[in-house]
């Protein structure tokens, strides 16, 4: 199945890395994971880090699978390959396009175990790939909010902290 997203977001492209790659992923983005935990740690930046992400699946048990990040170019790219429940590739390219940051997210998955879904094959497949766009734009507002609320809070605390 195809994963694609295409977000516009008015942020720096720091910010949007931090979002992206930081520990509040699930916070902003429940629908794409409820769940996520670190199992291995590579040098900084070898992209050789690996997380466990638990997904909830429609019409299905959770989804538990494994992300290995391959390359990590910092503020630009990161490119990852996943394992177990969902197998494929996926790629998050960010773009400054000033004030604004265009976010790509590209990426070709298959469910390997999942239930239900096994059993209805490509009858559901149209439906699967529905949820998959939903998700998809659920993340971009996620993102989006995730983005408002570090920038009121930084706002917040702006008198007390030096720049």
């Amino acid at each position: 199945m195809r994963l694609s997203g295409n977000w516009l977001v008015k942020a720096s492209q720091r910010e949007i890395w931090a979002a992206l790659t930081g520990s509040s992923y699930c916070h902003w983005w429940p629908e794409a994971c409820q769940e996520m935990r670190r199992v291995s740690d590579g040098p900084a930046n070898s992209g050789s880090s690996a997380y466990q992400i638990a997904t909830n699946g429609w019409l299905s048990r959770p989804l538990l699978w494994r992300l290995e990040l391959l390359e990590v170019a910092p503020g630009r790219r990161v490119a990852m390959r996943a394992s177990r429940d969902l197998v494929g590739h996926m790629d998050w390219t960010l773009e400054k396009d000033s004030p604004w940051t265009v976010v790509n997210f590209d990426g070709e998955i298959a469910v390997q175990r999942s239930g239900m879904l096994t059993h209805l094959g490509i009858v559901i497949e149209p439906f699967i790939q529905s949820h998959i766009n939903w998700v998809m734009q659920r993340g971009e507002i996620g993102l989006r909010t995730e983005i408002s609320l570090r920038n009121s809070a930084s706002s917040r605390l702006s008198p007390l902290v030096p720049r």
